[in-house]
């Protein structure tokens, strides 16, 4: 709808993965946009929140990331924008914005294998984060469950993760 009323084109507009705080009932995922401005001279208008406190995460869940929003000039150079504000855009540049999810419930290292696993597949959850947050290792699409366990039981004994 955005395109058809607007010189607009989004290159990209999707799910942002591990946006929403990692939890036994991780949070839901914002999402990130990338929108070129394909008119002449015009004026961007955010009234944004979460630029600097995130959601946070409940029963030792964890909170989900701040939002980010910047402006990427004709020029190359890349400039962060606050959550509120009015600023100039000329055709060419585009626009980026990252919104966040929400916070998590519980402990990441009590959710279940499997549902990390279909995160992970799904793109919600990348790699990184399921074995570093989740504790949980993937390899070659499926949970190596004795590996998963080690890690598990090390952090748990170090105090890392409840």
């Amino acid at each position: 709808m955005t395109e058809s009323q607007l010189p607009v084109r989004y290159r990209k507009l999707g799910l942002w993965p591990d946006s929403g705080g990692a939890g036994r009932y991780r949070g839901g995922l914002g999402y990130e946009v990338e929108l070129d401005w394909l008119g002449g001279e015009g004026t961007v208008s955010l009234r944004r929140e979460r630029h600097k406190f995130g959601p946070w995460g409940l029963e030792g869940g964890g909170a989900a990331p701040v939002c980010r929003t910047e402006m990427a000039h004709g020029s190359g150079v890349v400039e962060p924008l606050p959550g509120k504000i009015l600023a100039p855009i000329e055709r060419g540049e585009q626009l980026r914005y990252w919104t966040t999810g929400g916070g998590g419930y519980g402990s990441p290292f009590t959710r279940e294998p499997a549902q990390v696993l279909a995160d992970v597949l799904d793109g919600r959850v990348s790699l990184e984060a399921a074995r570093e947050t989740y504790g949980v290792v993937i390899e070659s699409g499926l949970v190596d469950t004795a590996k998963t366990a080690a890690l598990r039981g090390r952090q748990n004994e170090s105090g890392e993760q409840q």
